[in-house]
């Protein structure tokens, strides 16, 4: 299937064709509206659910390119999950990171 190609421009419009034509599942789709524009904004990403996260791995392992005005960048869509019992006030959330095909992220604390 290949990275979900969006617009910064037309998002909206087009995760709603995508779930008209029951190319994405509306939960999804409507997830990643919201997903889409926090990033835009720079603002906290969404709160999500077990089965978003679900539909998102199957349909977004490869990730997203988002079009801007001047380029499109590649995104791999991460999930943050926290530890049970550690922080109620701690929710579960997709993001999106830059794709970089020669390595990978890591904690500081990690290397």
């Amino acid at each position: 299937m290949g990275p979900l190609k969006l617009t910064t421009w037309g998002y909206w419009t087009e995760l709603d064709e995508m779930a008209k034509n029951k190319v994405l599942p509306w939960e999804l789709s409507s997830h990643l509206k919201a997903l889409v524009n926090s990033h835009i904004h720079k603002t906290f990403a969404p709160r999500t659910t077990v089965e978003v996260i679900a539909q998102a791995k199957e349909y977004l392992s490869e990730g997203i390119e988002l079009s801007y005005t001047a380029e499109t960048l590649p995104y791999d869509v991460v999930v943050f999950i926290p530890d049970p019992g550690k922080n109620e006030s701690h929710y579960q959330f997709l993001n999106l990171i830059p794709k970089c095909p020669e390595g990978k992220f890591q904690y500081l604390n990690e290397i």
